[in-house]
């Protein structure tokens, strides 16, 4: 689109003063969490407990308590919180 052509949207970063990030980051959520003993639950209805051990753009990779390393896409992920109290 050309410097004078209008964009179809009033607002195309939404409305004038209102932010469209705030507050904590997800890298910073997953930062937060590396190395502590988290569970994700995923889209089949299971859910993994592990230490988070490793994060890309793409997947998450716990360790169990077995030794297993379990790679876990973000696209099956509803949640992840951590296991501590």
């Amino acid at each position: 689109m050309s410097k004078h052509q209008k964009s179809p949207h009033p607002h195309p970063q939404g409305p004038p003063g209102v932010p469209q990030v705030w507050g904590r980051r997800t890298a910073q959520f997953y930062y937060d969490l590396q190395g502590k003993e988290v569970l994700i639950a995923v889209t089949t209805g299971k859910a993994f407990r592990g230490t988070l051990v490793g994060l890309d753009t793409y997947d998450l990779i716990i360790r169990q308590e077995s030794g297993l390393e379990m790679l876990i896409p973000k696209g099956s992920v509803v949640y992840v919180h951590s296991r501590a109290a």
